[in-house]
């Protein structure tokens, strides 16, 4: 059976049940890190949607993180901001802390 190719994520709530099912069961479902999971993520949405998340820490936490947002098909832009401000508001105090 050939490899499906998973066209890139367009941002909207409409797309995105179309894409994470592609996602989920291509790459999510896999056994590759996290960190890994969060490259493919990000290489599969196009670059208005990169833009938005490239505050977001570039760990497991941070894909984990990114998961729940765009799985919220009521979520607004504004909630992604919020989430990359908490994440660098949070490195920053931790920065703080050392």
């Amino acid at each position: 059976m050939p490899k499906l190719v998973i066209t890139k994520f367009e941002g909207t709530s409409q797309d995105w049940i179309r894409f994470w099912g592609q996602f989920e069961t291509q790459i999510d479902k896999s056994s590759a890190p996290k960190v890994t999971k969060f490259s493919y993520l990000k290489e599969l949405m196009v670059l208005k949607v990169q833009n938005l998340i490239n505050g977001l820490l570039f760990t497991a936490e941070g894909y984990q993180k990114l998961k729940i947002y765009l799985s919220d098909t009521r979520a607004k832009p504004v909630k992604l901001k919020e989430l990359m401000f908490g994440a660098y508001s949070s490195c920053l105090r931790s920065k703080r802390g050392m």
